[in-house]
């Protein structure tokens, strides 16, 4: 008799622990520990900590911008892409495209599109200029500059070749920010 019950105990202990363990992962990406959360995760998760960790690190450089702008009082993210390096033969380096919505301080809200070119040793660029709205779509009557017409065409190149960021990891992205924490990123190189 004592067997089977010793038996379910340890059955339940282990699923317990390695139900712990993968909790322990979503914690540490909740809390903006990526470095720890890669270390701690499977191979198999461990680009998607790398894609979402630079783009959390991207978001919040946008958002301290954004605030000292003194125009805006809020951002969110709305999407997200990443593209790796040597997918697209004419980008050698990593690519991140966000898609924000901000909020003015009269309260009006803007989407806007920020792209960041990874540099190496840790160090993310923006890529100007932003672009208003849709990269797809003009808004009646608006002309549109080579450069910004560049920058739509880029988009494009990133948001159709890159990897999209789940829901989930936006969610969190946007909790980070919100509650100010720290976001250690595990960089592309």
């Amino acid at each position: 008799m004592k067997k089977p019950i010793s038996f379910c105990l340890v059955s339940i202990l282990i699923i317990g622990l390695l139900t712990s363990c993968g909790n322990t992962v979503t914690k540490m990406l909740k809390n903006g520990q990526y470095t720890k959360a890669y270390e701690k995760a499977k191979d198999d998760e461990k680009n998607s900590i790398i894609i979402e960790s630079n783009i959390a690190y991207c978001a919040k450089d946008s958002y301290e911008a954004v605030l000292e702008s003194e125009t805006f009082s809020t951002s969110k993210i709305l999407d997200a892409y990443y593209l790796d390096a040597g997918v697209i033969q004419m980008y050698s380096s990593p690519l991140i495209a966000l898609h924000q919505q901000l909020t003015t301080v009269d309260g009006q809200n803007v989407d806007m599109w920020v792209r960041f070119n990874y540099s190496g040793n840790g160090n993310w660029g923006w890529i100007q200029p932003f672009v208003h709205g849709d990269y797809d779509e003009y808004p009646s009557g608006y002309e549109v500059s080579v450069e910004e017409e560049g920058a739509r065409i880029m988009l494009r190149v990133i948001c159709q070749n890159g990897t999209r960021l789940p829901s989930a990891g936006i969610d969190r992205i946007n909790a980070l920010i919100k509650d100010n924490k720290t976001i250690d990123p595990v960089y592309p190189d």
